[in-house]
Parts: structure tokens; C-alpha cells; sequence
């Protein structure tokens, strides 16, 4: 008797969370530490079935939408295979800078003294995705945090 194989689904990698930059912190990039770098940093998650696992780091910049409030779009996206990521103070502030620039015409940048910036992580075992929501589910309110040039 011939069997049919049975397939099993295979599970998201577990839960983790954001270690730094944490909620509501302010990150500072001025004269001083214009060539330094910035790291970004979570907890490891792990596959129940022992698979390797890879992290998609993402940025995320608020687009002034007229009257529908704010949507977020990527301004940066990385793949790694480790907990930390180190982004140049340089890179990192021409990155916002543009970002906010380009699409919400200047306006944020004449109007704020703080660019506000969102970052996500999602853990992957190439099959199945822990995190993996749309834009609007993301949890921003828990992952933002405030950034000042001062050039």
C-alpha cells in the first residue's frame, strides 16, 4: 500500500524584540559624531524546526499624505544574518535627510526640529516569517524613535 506523504506546516521563526534604538529614544548626529556609526540592535529568534535564519531590517520615514494623515514608506532595507546592524552617522543622516526632502517636499524638514523614523526587523527561515505584516500593523508606536541632525 502506497502511503501519501503527509506535509507539515512549517513554523514562523519565535517572537523577539527590538533592543536599540529603543521607543522614544533620540539619536543625535552632529560634528562630534558625523563619522561615527549607529547600531541597531534585537534579540536573536530562533526556528523551532532548526533552520538558519536571516533578519530584514527596514527604515521607515512618514510621507505627509493629505487628508489621510501619515503613511510610512521604506527608505532603507537590509538582509543579514546577524542581531546587529552598524549604519554610519553619515550615511544615515544624508538617508533621512533625503528621504524626508523628497517625499514630503521639504515640508518636514522647514517644520520640525526632529525627524521622526520608525525601524522594523522580521526573522525568516526562508520559508515561513515571524513579523511579516502590512504597513499599517507594524507596531510604530513601539519601534520609533526621534533623530536630530546638527550639522
Amino acid at each position: 500500500m502506497n502511503q501519501v506523504p503527509r506535509f507539515s506546516k512549517n513554523p514562523a521563526s519565535l517572537s523577539f524584540s527590538l533592543i536599540y534604538p529603543g521607543n522614544n529614544d533620540t539619536l543625535i548626529i552632529n560634528l562630534d559624531n558625523q563619522n561615527d556609526s549607529t547600531t541597531f540592535s534585537w534579540g536573536e529568534s530562533v526556528d523551532p524546526d532548526g533552520d538558519s535564519i536571516q533578519y530584514t531590517f527596514q527604515l521607515y520615514g512618514g510621507v505627509a499624505e493629505p487628508f489621510s494623515g501619515l503613511e510610512f514608506s521604506i527608505m532603507y532595507n537590509q538582509t543579514l544574518d546577524n542581531t546587529e546592524l552598524s549604519i554610519s552617522n553619515n550615511y544615515l543622516s544624508s538617508a533621512v535627510i533625503n528621504f524626508y526632502s523628497e517625499a514630503n517636499d521639504g515640508y518636514f524638514l522647514q517644520n520640525l526640529s526632529s525627524i521622526p523614523v520608525w525601524w522594523s526587523v522580521f526573522s525568516s527561515d526562508g520559508i515561513a516569517t515571524y513579523g511579516e505584516e502590512g504597513s499599517d500593523n507594524l507596531g510604530y508606536n513601539d519601534n520609533g524613535f526621534v533623530f536630530i541632525v546638527d550639522l
